[in-house]
């Protein structure tokens, strides 16, 4: 059993052993191995050259691994926060486009690692999101993986992948834990998962999203409801087919995202449900989200925050309407 930490880092490991491109850019991922130690012992074994700590500016490690990435090396960026790339931000939108716009003479082998989540008090600091952000931006494969293996398996595609790819990876997420195999485990991007079969609804979630629908489909089956759970897993470019077949056959469809409600992956969802799926839906699209009022405080945050409890409420009320 291996935590996704644990997971990742052997994803690290071995990409980093079989291509001596790969480097990791990062900051404090050196000795100490991280915040989190994603890159623990790494150094030991691959050197300085290739763990890259960064002082603070992430508008200048940005910038060296969009240079590495041009020069011929395949980067990989690690940071704590969703918040601490804005300084690069502005480097990374223009970076994406860099293949589209050389006709495909150049391109930018970036997998961008952002630690993202709610609960831990640390909102709008080093907490968030910022999905629909990096989903918005053309020229960029976005995933957020829900368990060790996946993310295992879409960490080491990501490496391989010439395009630029981002990886919302939820802290809440980081020791969970899951039997992996000895496999390439290598997942590929635009490919949802049906985790559950069910014919009384779909329910579709990415993310730290995944658990609390597992869990609310649980205690729904106990009652003898059977709603289906799809593991969205990657947010750009969306598997719609998956889900639209899953929505033909329950005729229902509910969507819970780890994220804000604004201008997010749930509506662009939705609106493509609406606009291919019109005809078998026998009900409104149902929604949950993290609340907008996500405060500080814990409690105040925990109330803002799905759960497994206030999802299977929301499922059961939604269910009968």
């Amino acid at each position: 059993m291996k935590t996704y930490i644990e997971a990742t880092r052997e994803a690290l490991a071995e990409e980093l052993a079989a291509d001596d491109r790969t480097v990791v850019f990062g900051r404090d991922i050196g000795p100490s191995g991280g915040v989190f130690r994603s890159t623990s012992g790494l150094i030991d074994v691959f050197g300085k050259d290739r763990i890259r700590s960064f002082p603070l500016g992430d508008h200048v490690l940005v910038g060296a691994a969009i240079g590495a990435a041009l020069a011929g090396l395949r980067p990989i960026i690690d940071l704590i926060s969703p918040h601490e790339i804005s300084g690069g931000l502005a480097h990374l939108v223009q970076a994406a486009s860099t293949e589209s716009l050389s006709q495909g003479t150049l391109v930018v082998p970036i997998t961008l690692r952002l630690a993202t989540g709610y609960g831990m008090g640390a909102v709008r600091d080093q907490a968030g999101d910022l999905h629909s952000l990096w989903t918005s931006t053309p020229g960029i494969q976005v995933v957020a993986p829900a368990t060790p293996y996946v993310g295992k398996g879409t960490l080491k595609s990501a490496i391989r992948s010439n395009q630029l790819t981002v990886l919302l990876e939820d802290r809440g997420l980081f020791e969970t834990r899951q039997e992996i195999g000895d496999d390439e485990c290598l997942l590929p991007f635009g490919e949802a998962e049906c985790l559950v079969e069910g014919d009384l609804a779909t329910v579709v979630a990415w993310g730290a999203a995944v658990p609390w629908a597992l869990g609310a489909a649980k205690t729904l089956a106990e009652k003898g409801q059977r709603v289906e759970v799809i593991d969205l897993r990657s947010l750009a470019p969306i598997d719609l087919k998956t889900i639209g077949e899953s929505c033909v056959k329950t005729g229902r469809v509910f969507i819970v995202e780890p994220s804000l409600p604004d201008c997010s992956v749930g509506s662009e969802l939705i609106a493509r449900l609406q606009e291919t799926c019109f005809d078998y839906l026998d009900a409104p699209i149902g929604r949950m989200n993290v609340d907008r009022s996500v405060a500080y405080s814990p409690t105040l945050e925990a109330n803002a925050i799905p759960s497994v409890d206030g999802l299977f409420h929301s499922l059961k009320d939604w269910l009968t309407e």
